[in-house]
């Protein structure tokens, strides 16, 4: 008699690489958030910045926290192109911190809307020359405000800035700067 046999090959595992592509603040707002708790087990996120946001080769994503609900001290997690993330909480300010609510149970939830990408190209859309404002420094930010969900870009040509405000849950554009 013959015994079936199976032969297994082996398969390679998968594995993310965040580097050469546009950040994806939202979608890694749990690890910054685990790690922030890591930190403090209190922490309160309530800002997510995301500096040259267009350059995949070097942007950079940072999560502020309130160290707890009452205390106006911070810290932030950063978390570059490559998916690493480092602590910080030296001289962190938050001007004005006019009690802005906190975002954790959104994170929690997965309830915080388009990502960046999604809003970068909301923003270009509302461009004159969407050629030309792809070509600018793109910075962005992440805010809750009252009940919505903000992210403001902001395009910086060489001596005026254009300013963008989104609302990440319906993608309606609140603002625009004039002349853009």
């Amino acid at each position: 008699t013959t015994t079936p046999s199976i032969s297994l090959t082996p398969t390679a595992t998968p594995s993310v690489s965040l580097s050469n592509q546009s950040p994806i603040p939202l979608a890694l707002a749990p690890q910054a958030l685990k790690v922030a708790l890591n930190h403090e087990p209190n922490a309160q996120l309530i800002l997510i910045k995301i500096e040259n946001a267009n350059d995949t080769a070097s942007y950079l994503t940072k999560y502020y926290f309130r160290k707890d609900l009452t205390t106006k001290k911070y810290f932030y997690v950063s978390i570059n192109n490559k998916n690493e993330s480092e602590v910080n909480d030296n001289a962190i300010y938050v001007n004005p911190d006019n009690n802005i609510p906190p975002l954790n149970d959104l994170v929690l939830g997965n309830k915080l809307g388009i990502d960046y990408a999604g809003a970068y190209a909301i923003a270009i859309k509302q461009c004159s020359s969407a050629t030309d404002c792809e070509k600018l420094t793109a910075n962005a930010q992440y805010i809750k405000s009252g009940d919505k969900t903000i992210w403001q870009i902001t395009l910086d040509p060489t001596n005026k800035k254009y300013v963008f405000q989104i609302n990440s849950q319906n993608k309606e554009v609140l603002f625009k700067s004039p002349g853009i």
